[in-house]
């Protein structure tokens, strides 16, 4: 492996994550009929927004159907062509159909460098303070310190302004639809109650610790969408509201550029 293998990783995980998220909210894109074949039931409130909380679920098992194990395969052949070609050294995948529970994965407990992902647990975390203290998001941080640099290759379109004042909801806002650093970094550092730390803690994910390399893999990092797709940790305003931004990301140079 080189050193390009955590990079390349990172987007192509990234890729198959949102794949996953945006085929459950498509109901089923491109596998219709597939349902009937599997063994459990999910039963949903009914789909509103960017949410559709789970009710109950019946004889819940790994489940794959003829359809997931084709595109399985004709995944692990695209892969392959890509290797070989030398495009990639390597592809970590999950997919899972966020409404009926079926899920392929190829290499999917190979840990990676999250890199930008991990600003989705830093809003969740925001947001389920929100939920007791709505206050926390008109509360302003001023941008008045020096911020290390972050190396951001890709810099937001449109930046901080040092001697501003921003509200922790635009930083929220900054952070998740322009991928801002210096957003992520004036968030975590005014997190006094270790809201992000908790946040790991609720949902049973090793956190990082800023002492260590983080790597997570691609199926455990899926809980944040699962999460938040089924309002099973955010309420159903601060859920809805975490994937409307999500939607808003202005980069548009990855799958959003193929679909």
């Amino acid at each position: 492996m080189n050193d390009s293998r955590p990079l390349i990783k990172r987007l192509l995980l990234f890729s198959a994550v949102v794949l996953a998220f945006g085929i459950g909210l498509a109901l089923g894109w491109g596998l219709k009929g597939y349902v009937t074949e599997l063994k459990a039931v999910e039963y949903h409130e009914g789909q509103y927004g960017f949410i559709n909380p789970l009710l109950e679920c019946e004889g819940s098992e790994d489940l794959i159907s003829r359809e997931l194990s084709s595109f399985r395969d004709n995944l692990e052949e695209l892969i392959q062509q890509e290797v070989e070609a030398k495009r990639i050294n390597f592809a970590s995948v999950y997919f899972r159909d966020l409404n009926n529970g079926p899920w392929i994965g190829i290499n999917e407990k190979e840990p990676f460098l999250p890199g930008s992902l991990l600003k989705i647990p830093v809003m969740i975390a925001y947001f389920k303070k929100a939920e007791s203290d709505p206050s926390l998001l008109s509360k302003k941080i001023a941008y008045d310190r020096d911020i290390p640099p972050s190396g951001q290759l890709i810099r937001p379109a449109i930046g901080l302004e040092r001697g501003k004042s921003y509200t922790i909801e635009e930083l929220i806002y900054r952070m998740i639809v322009y991928s801002d650093n210096e957003a992520t970094y004036l968030l975590q550092l005014h997190d006094s109650e270790n809201l992000y730390g908790r946040t790991y803690v609720d949902l049973g994910i090793p956190a990082p610790d800023g002492l260590h390399e983080y790597r997570i893999n691609v199926k455990k990092y899926a809980s944040f969408f699962r999460i938040l797709f089924n309002a099973s940790y955010l309420n159903k305003e601060m859920s809805n509201r975490a994937l409307e931004l999500l939607s808003k990301a202005d980069f548009d140079e990855g799958l959003v550029a193929g679909v």
